[in-house]
């Protein structure tokens, strides 16, 4: 006869942490996370999903985590507008500079959200694209990749021809 479920967990040991439904709700809030060392604030973050971003082993930021280092979480309400006043007042490392935006490479009009980076694609873009087939989608952003080139390649050469005549007169 096999083992209750209490024993066959037991022997697991003490587990790390447990937490009741009560007690779970404020780990899955939004929050706001900074990285320091030492004294200095390395890198300021939000998350919607709770300490899911930012306890992620691959997170982008956080892999480079040395002994010694801590992680400070607050909950808050709406973490974004709050994430963007902190990284302007402390200017975090990490961060790179306040107010930097990029454009979507794929459509070149809108912005990305920072809390997008990691789509790497505006809101409008990303969506489409999750609606393709992975070979579909690879292939479409290979061929944009390349008419943009060709415009580039395009203009390039009419500015080089328009210096020329210009030389020549």
């Amino acid at each position: 006869m096999g083992r209750s479920p209490a024993e066959a967990l037991a022997r697991l040991g003490e587990p790390l942490v447990v937490l009741e439904a009560a007690a779970l709700r404020p780990w899955q809030q939004a929050v706001i996370y900074a990285w320091i060392r030492g004294d200095e604030v390395l890198y300021i973050g939000a998350s919607s999903r709770g300490l899911a971003r930012p306890i992620d082993p691959r997170h982008e930021k956080l892999r480079e985590f040395l002994p010694g280092d801590r992680l400070a979480i607050w909950p808050v309400p709406e973490p974004w507008e709050l994430e963007m006043r902190l990284i302007e007042d402390i200017k975090p490392a990490r961060n790179g500079p306040p107010g930097r935006s990029r454009i979507c490479p794929r459509c070149e009009r809108f912005r990305i959200l920072r809390r997008h980076y990691e789509r790497g694609y505006c809101d409008w873009c990303a969506d489409s694209l999750d609606r393709l087939p992975v070979p579909q989608t690879v292939d479409l952003l290979l061929i944009e990749h390349a008419e943009r080139l060709e415009a580039r390649a395009a203009a390039l050469r009419a500015q080089a021809r328009q210096q020329l005549h210009a030389s020549r007169a």
